[in-house]
């Protein structure tokens, strides 16, 4: 069910960006940000099972699916109240 409605939220803001009138530039690094949001949502349990480098430290413990899951939540109805604030004003 939670891939269904991060989905239809996800169309939401591609269509307010359309209204929005975005360019190309920004309406393709929208997709790849829903993206990234998206599969957080979808694939919480391989990204909190990462371990290893990433950028200049490493992560040394596993993180739990539901706060991988809550992130990409944020990052998703984040977006979805930015696209509102872009339209109002």
């Amino acid at each position: 069910m939670e891939k269904v409605i991060s989905s239809i939220i996800a169309v939401i803001i591609l269509a307010l960006s359309y209204f929005a009138g975005f360019n190309l530039r920004n309406f393709l690094l929208l997709i790849v940000y829903l993206a990234f949001s998206l599969s957080l949502i979808w694939s919480a349990e391989g990204w909190g099972a990462y371990r290893g480098l990433m950028g200049h430290s490493s992560v040394n413990a596993a993180t739990p699916p539901i706060l991988v899951k809550i992130g990409g939540w944020l990052l998703l109805l984040l977006s979805l109240i930015w696209m509102a604030v872009i339209i109002i004003s």
